[in-house]
């Protein structure tokens, strides 16, 4: 059988029941090796998705930690212009005009 059919028939089975029937030797010798190749191509690219879910989850959190920190001196340089403006405001009741 050509080796794209056999990778056909594997992706129908599914990565747990190919594992299963390596390990139990259920599948045709002639299947071994494209099923052991395809496994593993397979495992790499389960592991470049999850090595770029990673990154991308880190690319967010960066962000999100950019975005608490800017609202964060916002809100101190609010509190600041706040406190300036209640003590302008209450200079006129402090020092009158005479």
């Amino acid at each position: 059988m050509q080796e794209h059919l056999i990778i056909q028939r594997l992706i129908e089975m599914g990565v747990a029941e190919v594992k299963f029937r390596l390990n139990n030797h259920s599948l045709p010798p002639s299947w071994e090796s494209v099923a052991i190749k395809w496994l593993a191509q397979d495992a790499e690219w389960e592991r470049l998705s999850n090595d770029a879910l990673i990154s991308e989850q880190t690319r967010v959190a960066l962000s999100a930690k950019r975005a608490a920190w800017i609202a964060a001196i916002t809100a101190i340089i609010m509190v600041i212009i706040d406190i300036t403006v209640r003590v302008i405001s209450y200079l006129p009741y402090i020092y009158p005009v005479r």
